[in-house]
């Protein structure tokens, strides 16, 4: 950091540089941009392969008993939602940590990421009903969810 004037015995650091490198350890806290942090990504890359492999369990379960398409379809979906989550989280305003914009962060994603698994399954299961559908997707996303709360905030 440049120094404004040297006194003695005193280094007296630029304010702006000060605020600015306080700003930016800040944006390192806030838990949705972690991602900038290159030493999270192998957590990350490890909790999104758990949670396909959860889902792929969900879609087994309630859609049909084929584990390769069950995981293809997975794998699809959680990219199509991945994708379209780090779009929202980049361009949403929520700068503040308000109960209003922390429902925002994580009710209108969760919705959005139900019904856009659930087109991506209808992808993969054209004879299944859009009922059963909807509810693998629910229970898959539901999940998902709570497993990232989980690992956002441990307990």
């Amino acid at each position: 950091m440049p120094l404004l004037r040297r006194e003695a015995g005193s280094d007296v650091r630029d304010p702006v540089q000060k605020d600015f490198k306080e700003d930016e350890e800040a944006l390192y806290r806030e838990p949705f941009l972690d991602v900038v942090n290159p030493f999270l990504a192998p957590s990350i890359l490890l909790l999104e392969i758990v949670v396909v492999l959860l889902e792929t369990t969900v879609i087994y379960s309630l859609l049909e008993r084929r584990v390769v398409k069950a995981l293809a379809s997975s794998a699809c979906a959680n990219l199509v939602t991945g994708l379209l989550s780090i779009v929202y989280l980049v361009f949403s305003e929520v700068a503040s940590s308000s109960e209003v914009q922390l429902v925002a962060v994580i009710l209108v994603p969760l919705v959005v990421n139900i019904l856009v698994e659930a087109g991506v399954l209808r992808l993969f299961y054209k004879t299944a009903t859009v009922r059963k559908i909807l509810q693998a997707s629910t229970i898959m996303n539901v999940i998902s969810y709570t497993l990232l709360a989980l690992f956002m905030y441990p307990l």
